[in-house]
């Protein structure tokens, strides 16, 4: 049985990832913050808090593969405080494993898959882009990414293995993204978002489950793109979703003036386009069933 430690494992993914990995015989702990969390059974919780670089090195005793999905949510206003927490929350993290990695004996060093996200491609509607690509978002999204990713590549320093798993936006019944899109569906209603003419780099929660998975079993290292290989504008998204709902779509779209307004720089996250590809993990070595198409996925 495999062994595999996730920090973040509280949140919407770590959660359902812990879960899909445990029917799969892995052994799965986590490392948290929250202290009540620790004597927690049938999971065995060990405590960290990377703020402070603290971590209980019993977590990584037998460890074949650490899962990284620690760092505060980008969906809160970006004022200078919780900038600096956005980013610091997400380098602490990458910092205190890699001091904690380093003082295991060479054959004990895990394998690290650590999530960053696809924000870190440059804003525009004509652009595709690939692991491979260097056109940057220059707003704080590219910023945070950039920094993040910056910090994991220093466990080449220590001889670790290491995957950047670069996340689209994060689709399932259980939460997430889709969550907040469908909260207009309340009202009988839905409508796109700016002018919904932006692309929208997905992936379906359970692709991205068997996706990591995947990562787990084999040996890809590098910058990994975790989207289906269909993007979608958002509002040929927002029509789908109004059609699977049955409410009523409105096909003039919510304007990009008042949503920056209301969320202030936070707007770019709905607001931004990326049309992203995976060269590393095609649809035909990677099948699962909602994968290939936003109209046949289950999550709604």
């Amino acid at each position: 049985m495999k062994k595999i430690l996730i920090a973040g494992g509280s949140g919407f993914i770590g959660r359902s990832l812990s879960d899909f990995l445990k029917e799969y015989g892995y052994d799965v702990v986590w490392l948290t913050r929250n202290k009540s969390l620790v004597a927690e059974k049938p999971l065995r919780n060990f405590y960290w808090n990377p703020r402070t670089a603290e971590i209980d090195m019993n977590a990584l005793n037998e460890v074949a593969t650490v899962i990284n999905l620690a760092g505060t949510s980008i969906s809160k206003r970006w004022t200078r405080s919780n900038k600096k927490d956005i980013i610091n929350s997400r380098i602490d993290s990458v910092k205190t494993l890699q001091v904690a990695i380093a003082k295991l004996d060479s054959p004990n060093k895990p394998k690290v898959i650590n999530a960053s996200a696809t924000g870190v491609y440059e804003n525009s509607k004509s652009l595709i882009h690939h692991e491979h690509s260097t056109n940057f978002n220059s707003s704080f999204l590219g910023e945070v990414v950039d920094k993040w990713e910056g910090c994991i590549a220093d466990f080449d320093k220590i001889s670790v293995s290491y995957c950047i798993l670069r996340i689209g936006i994060v689709m399932s019944k259980k939460g997430g993204a889709l969550k907040e899109l469908l909260k207009p569906a309340k009202f009988g209603f839905m409508a796109p978002l700016g002018d919904g003419k932006q692309w929208q780099s997905w992936i379906a929660l359970e692709d991205l489950l068997y996706l990591i998975k995947t990562l787990i079993e084999n040996p890809i290292s590098g910058v990994v793109n975790a989207v289906a290989p269909k993007p979608i504008l958002q509002t040929e998204m927002t029509r789908l979703l109004s059609k699977k709902l049955g409410v009523l779509y409105l096909p003039f779209g919510v304007p990009a003036f008042l949503l920056k307004l209301l969320l202030g720089q936070m707007s770019a996250i709905i607001l931004e386009s990326q049309h992203v590809q995976s060269v590393k993990i095609h649809a035909d070595q990677f099948k699962h069933k909602s994968f290939n198409s936003f109209l046949t996925a289950e999550f709604v």
